[in-house]
């Protein structure tokens, strides 16, 4: 199965005090304890022999991945902690590029934008006296910051507690440093314990290995290896063309997708099973139930998706987009898909 989320860290804070290691795939997130003594691995965390680190002013766990975490359009964080009620919180996690942490029951996070931008977000704020993140009890608490879907926010113990719907196609900094408990620079030290902590980005590979997984004989696979060898050539010789389309088609997908999400229940709903059954039909190769899809989903929800778009109506018409499509070789070799790439553009009444 292909995941579409890549773990990049893994620790869980057991075994010998002080060696904190990674155990995401890529073993690139070694941890080194900063001033933690022996006495800070503690044999039990939010189970028995889970092990956990207590966390003091001063303290940390420094990361410097051997590979720098870039690609990150969407990024997930999972903590499972304990806050002490006397010091209220802390930081969580500052990897540069993002930074998460709970004060006084209230989740937050601070994001910076590849683009020069910045922002921070807040989840909801203690009530009657009681925090949103409870103090003196193992939780698992964390956050989902997604730029591709724009439907982001915060999670306590597997549960959505706050989400934002405003922040499509803003890919974060790449980082090369992370300081898990406690500001880069210094600052709030998590106050409490952390058990297990995890930081997925989305596998930006997921699409290219959706693709090829479905059935095809070698000649349609090479037709495909000409294709893409022609499109990298074509990308190479007009760069600047080649970055207007992909800004064009990153445009159109979030405006057809943000439209989806964030209308009616019933559209939401209806986007998100076609999703489901396009995933359940393409490894087969079932190209007709495919096509059968896209046929129910336009005629279901055409009219909420708006599929007259200008950011849809700029992809289909703009000159760079035929200009680069003109140079690359015909896919009549794959008829299956081409037939499926035809049907959709006469839904959508555009001229492949």
């Amino acid at each position: 199965m292909i995941e579409p989320w890549e773990l990049l860290l893994h620790h869980s804070y057991a075994g010998s005090p002080g060696v904190i290691f990674d155990r995401s795939p890529g073993r690139t997130g070694h941890g080194t304890a900063v001033h933690l003594s022996d006495s800070d691995f503690l044999p039990d965390g939010a189970a028995t022999g889970s092990g956990a680190i207590a966390l003091h002013p001063g303290s940390a766990v420094d990361v410097r991945p051997t590979s720098p975490w870039s690609s990150l359009d969407a990024i997930r964080c999972e903590f499972v902690c304990s806050c002490d009620s006397t010091g209220g919180g802390g930081t969580l996690i500052d990897a540069g590029s993002f930074k998460f942490g709970v004060t006084q029951g209230t989740p937050s996070l601070d994001y910076g934008l590849a683009s020069g931008g910045s922002g921070t977000r807040f989840g909801p704020v203690s009530s009657e006296g009681t925090p949103a993140i409870p103090f003196n009890q193992w939780v698992t608490v964390g956050f989902v910051y997604d730029g591709v879907i724009g439907a982001s926010g915060f999670i306590l113990n597997g549960t959505e507690i706050t989400r934002w719907e405003d922040i499509w196609q803003t890919r974060l900094l790449r980082t090369s440093h992370a300081v898990i408990g406690n500001a880069r620079a210094g600052g709030q030290a998590w106050t409490g314990r952390i058990d297990d902590v995890k930081v997925w980005r989305r596998n930006p590979h997921y699409i290219d290995n959706t693709f090829i997984n479905r059935p095809a004989d070698p000649a349609t696979r090479d037709c495909w290896k000409r294709w893409s060898d022609a499109l990298g050539v074509a990308i190479k010789e007009d760069p600047e063309c080649a970055r207007h389309v992909r800004d064009l088609i990153k445009a159109a997908v979030a405006a057809i997708t943000r439209r989806a999400l964030q209308g009616s229940p019933a559209t939401a709903a209806t986007w998100q099973a076609a999703i489901a059954e396009y995933q359940r039909l393409w490894p087969t190769g079932d190209f007709n139930g495919i096509a059968r899809i896209l046929s129910d989903l336009v005629s279901g929800i055409g009219g909420d998706l708006q599929l007259n778009d200008p950011a849809l109506t700029a992809l289909a018409t703009d000159p760079c987009v035929q200009r680069i499509f003109k140079r690359l070789p015909s896919l009549d070799c794959d008829p299956g898909f081409t037939g499926i790439f035809k049907q959709t553009a006469s839904l959508l009444e555009v001229q492949p």
